[in-house]
């Protein structure tokens, strides 16, 4: 897992540690996923914990699973990076100006 992503101090759930591995290489299995988790030495985590929390994801629309494979879902990305576009514009015009700016 990249560390810049993982938060210090923070035990990452097992759905964050799935969005991160469909972030790198999709689309997966569910047990390809679980693999991948485990390899990556954040979190021992069983089978099923990895399903649920897939089952949860894509109830929120954050992943899709199309013939028993898993990947993010590109609209949840494009709301993700929007987010992130405006974050950084705002506090680019925050720096620049000394003032708060919010964005919506």
């Amino acid at each position: 897992m990249e560390k810049a992503l993982l938060l210090k101090g923070k035990r990452n759930t097992v759905a964050d540690l799935a969005i991160f591995t469909l972030g790198k290489k999709w689309p997966l299995r569910l047990k390809e996923i679980h693999e991948e988790i485990i390899k990556s030495g954040c979190r021992k985590v069983s089978l099923q914990a990895t399903h649920k929390s897939l089952k949860k994801l894509a109830e929120e629309k954050i992943v899709e699973k199309r013939k028993k494979q898993y990947s993010l879902n590109e609209k949840w990305i494009s709301t993700i990076a929007n987010f992130g576009e405006k974050t950084k514009n705002a506090y680019r015009k925050q720096q620049s100006s000394g003032k708060n700016q919010p964005f919506g």
